[in-house]
């Protein structure tokens, strides 16, 4: 029943998150139609989307992570242990979670996509055909709606590993405030660091936001280069800190 429970939990929480980031997306997008100089509709949605784009890593994991970690407090963890083996059910909790930030990411900037580009009339056009020189700036300007699914969903894969790292702290750290705040704590510091070395260019960040540098700093590497710093340094980040756990747990039970 709790796991049920938990389920229908996870489902809501996901429309709810989707329906306020589609909101505050839209808003942001009609501001942006207003009082911004466009030469190509997709670029009210990439303008509109900085907003979502800061607190990305934060929404899509605050909602779900904590459910997680009241369920290793609270000792259910435990409990569904005893009715299915251990890595099975969290795996199954982690694909869950995961699903669901792929699902709300998609959901939030599709909507936003197709919203500004076949509703919102932009008050200023200019001939400017600076997005063109971006990586895949010609399938951008002359294809969104196509695009915006590939990108939506190459979008949704990153939400969803940053979602499996927020599961994954919500098993080896105690703090709630952490569990909420260490995915998007970490891209903050992460993408600060990158940027003081000038190394924008391997950040998480970058893999997520579109057109985030300028054009002659952008590759297809760059995508898979922060993704796969972010899976490295996540995943000794989660193993330093349950080897710590342990080590704890051990030096108590010697006293």
């Amino acid at each position: 029943m709790q796991l049920i429970k938990n389920n229908k939990r996870e489902i809501l929480l996901s429309c709810v998150v989707s329906l306020i980031g589609i909101y505050v997306l839209l808003i942001a997008e009609y501001t942006i139609s207003k009082n911004t100089a466009i030469s190509f509709p997709i670029e009210i949605w990439i303008d509109g989307s900085k907003i979502l784009d800061f607190f990305f890593p934060l929404i899509i994991t605050l909602p779900f992570s904590w459910m997680l970690y009241y369920e290793r407090k609270d000792g259910f963890i435990n409990y569904a242990s005893m009715r299915k083996e251990r890595k099975k059910y969290l795996f199954g909790r982690i694909m869950s979670g995961m699903i669901s930030a792929f699902a709300v990411t998609f959901i939030i900037y599709y909507v936003g996509l197709v919203v500004a580009v076949l509703f919102l009339q932009p008050e200023t056009l200019v001939n400017d055909n600076i997005l063109y020189r971006y990586l895949w700036g010609h399938f951008q300007a002359n294809n969104p709606l196509i695009f915006g699914i590939f990108w939506c969903a190459w979008k949704g894969l990153i939400g969803s590993i940053i979602c499996a790292f927020g599961y994954l702290v919500a098993l080896v750290v105690d703090n709630i405030f952490v569990v909420a705040l260490l995915p998007f704590i970490y891209c903050t510091v992460e993408n600060f660091i990158t940027g003081t070395l000038h190394l924008e260019k391997y950040s998480v960040t970058t893999t997520y936001i579109l057109n985030r540098l300028s054009p002659t700093k952008m590759s297809v590497v760059n995508y898979f280069a922060g993704l796969i710093t972010f899976v490295l340094i996540g995943t000794i980040l989660i193993i330093g800190i349950n080897y710590r756990n342990k080590r704890k747990d051990k030096e108590e039970r010697e006293l």
